[in-house]
């Protein structure tokens, strides 16, 4: 078995303006310490930040950047710095455990549009990190995760910003082989190899053995 993890998968890259990635962790605290520095380097440029995540992930969140120099309660920060509740925003647009594609452009499309027009610097960007996918597949829903992530590449065709995506490793189970594979096909980018443990590659190649060198 390699020990670097999940392999290399085919992926695309819908738009050229778009970069979507996908992380794949166990270790929620190490996680979100690399996560900070992704969004303090971000803010430190000037750009803006979106962050969908779970209660306990905010609060962590706020407390490294604070840690960095990044106090997100500051006006000027706040209005750079954008955080929603995971569950709270899916039940905005989730219909019949799937997500409606009208009802999510609409609210994603009005978040970018201020988190864009708040951006800084010669060349703003924003970046967005999201976990709604991780609750959507946390709750055995992982068809509405996958149509959920192509939502997210379909409404790069109209806008511009950089998305992180982020799954416990106990989100996977026996039987999500095909998932796992369409879901990280989704994404330009998978964020494992250099980041999963010893541990967590023996997870995975327990799990899709299939994918893995011998």
């Amino acid at each position: 078995m390699s020990s670097r993890g999940i392999p290399k998968l085919p992926v695309r890259v819908r738009n050229g303006r778009h970069d979507h990635s996908v992380q794949f962790y166990s270790d929620g605290a190490a996680f979100l310490d690399e996560l900070s520095r992704t969004l303090g380097g971000a803010l430190g440029r000037g750009d803006s930040a979106i962050v969908i995540a779970t209660q306990a992930h905010r609060e962590g969140l706020r407390r490294r950047l604070q840690s960095l120099g990044f106090d997100t309660s500051y006006p000027r920060l706040n209005r750079r710095y954008l955080e929603f509740d995971a569950a709270e925003t899916l039940s905005q647009f989730m219909q019949n455990d799937l997500p409606d594609s009208a009802s999510f452009s609409g609210i994603m499309t009005h978040v970018l549009v201020k988190a864009r027009v708040a951006a800084e610097g010669e060349h703003p960007r924003v970046v967005a990190f999201g976990e709604m996918v991780a609750l959507l597949l946390e709750r055995g829903n992982a068809t509405a995760a996958l149509a959920l992530e192509r939502l997210w590449n379909d409404l790069a065709h109209t806008n511009a910003f950089s998305l992180h995506c982020a799954y416990p490793q106990s989100a996977f189970r026996s039987g999500y082989e095909d998932h796992f594979l369409k879901i990280c096909g989704e994404h330009s980018s998978v964020v494992a190899t250099d980041h999963l443990g010893r541990q967590d590659s023996a997870y995975f190649s327990s799990l899709f053995p299939q994918y893995y060198n011998s």
